[in-house]
């Protein structure tokens, strides 16, 4: 079987958010009859690094890297350290300057669902063509950033039943704690509802970590969610 799997954090990136699909990658390359290809951005812009984790990548890994513009690189760039904004609840909750303030507003209310989706379609046309040249099975996207699973979707829109599309949430969506505090608007926060339904929808299956989760997305997709824990 040919698996592709989508991912946004991948060695030298470090945390919890790698290791789930690293050391799941590396399981199914060893079951016989699995060639597993690995894609993710070429960049080592992650709020963790752990460079020690590269030397558990398994060698039948097939690992494709493609360019990715981020605009919360960018900004990070020109504030500097002392005003950059991180992902994650802790650093939501961080007492703020205005400028992180203004930061994290666009954070929200711009670039839905996250800011890494400058990376769908750039992402959509090379997948596009690598999956017909290699005959790929299943596809597996990984979020968040949710952005991953935008990806998932185009592909599966145009693949059809060609593929199957495995959708994997390692955090919730529209329902984590955070977009409240990110002061996101009613617009903003509509639309990322409707792209999480879109995505419970129309892939094959859905995967979480915890059975309240996988309650959660079965609420809002009237669907079956499959509990994979880390």
């Amino acid at each position: 079987m040919n698996i592709l799997i989508v991912a946004y954090y991948w060695p030298p990136a470090g945390g919890s958010g790698v290791q789930r699909w690293l050391y799941m990658s590396n399981h199914l390359a060893d079951i016989p009859g699995n060639n597993l290809t690995i894609y993710v951005p070429d960049t080592t812009d992650y709020q963790v690094l752990d460079p020690t984790l590269s030397a558990d990548i398994s060698p039948k890994l097939k690992i494709i890297k493609r360019p990715i513009w981020d605009p919360a690189h960018f900004y990070n760039k020109a504030v500097g350290e002392k005003n950059k904004i991180g992902v994650g609840m802790s650093s939501v909750k961080e007492k703020k300057s205005l400028i992180q303030k203004i930061g994290l507003w666009f954070r929200a209310n711009v670039f839905v669902p996250d800011s890494r989706v400058f990376w769908v379609n750039p992402s959509y046309r090379f997948l596009k063509k690598y999956i017909e040249k290699n005959k790929i099975d299943v596809i597996v996207t990984t979020g968040p950033p949710h952005s991953m699973h935008l990806i998932g979707l185009k592909l599966k829109q145009y693949f059809k039943e060609k593929i199957i599309w495995v959708a994997d949430f390692r955090d919730p969506w529209s329902e984590i704690q955070y977009y409240e505090t990110l002061k996101t608007t009613k617009f903003a926060f509509n639309k990322i509802k409707k792209l999480e339904k879109k995505v419970l929808i129309n892939s094959d299956i859905v995967t979480t970590v915890t059975p309240s989760w996988a309650n959660m997305f079965r609420d809002i997709s009237k669907r079956k969610i499959e509990i994979i824990e880390n």
